[in-house]
């Protein structure tokens, strides 16, 4: 089970190696995943296997959202209450993603780090 501090950098790293949101052109609807490989922060801590189309347009607090995440090995409680840390971290990421021009997401995902007391220079796996 990945820790608060992976799953963020997880996805802090994927967002500014991607650099773009995942959405269409000209639309501001986002997507877990686009067809063009694009993904919400939440998408890229989705694994492949646990992934579905049907998961799109649904938040991250719904169930079906919360149990892909968790086989995923993202520390969510399937059922549990929504105000815990790692679904508040999850709902911040997604509102940078969906909300943030992308030349912000740098200085955005450094104040989440620092409101949320974590690294945003963190490696994974590198202890």
């Amino acid at each position: 089970m990945l820790t608060v501090q992976e799953t963020f950098t997880i996805a802090k790293d994927h967002l500014l190696k991607q650099g773009a949101k995942a959405s269409e052109p000209g639309s501001s609807t986002c997507y877990y995943r686009r067809p063009d490989g694009k993904k919400c922060p939440v998408g890229a801590l989705i694994q492949d296997a646990y992934y579905s189309p049907s998961l799109e347009g649904r938040g991250v607090s719904s169930l079906d959202v919360r149990l892909a995440l968790r086989q995923s090995g993202v520390p969510v409680e399937v059922g549990a209450e929504k105000d815990k840390p790692v679904m508040v971290l999850l709902s911040l990421l997604q509102r940078i993603h969906d909300l943030r021009p992308v030349e912000e997401w740098g200085s955005a995902l450094r104040a989440l780090a620092a409101e949320e007391l974590l690294k945003y220079d963190y490696v994974v796996g590198a202890e």
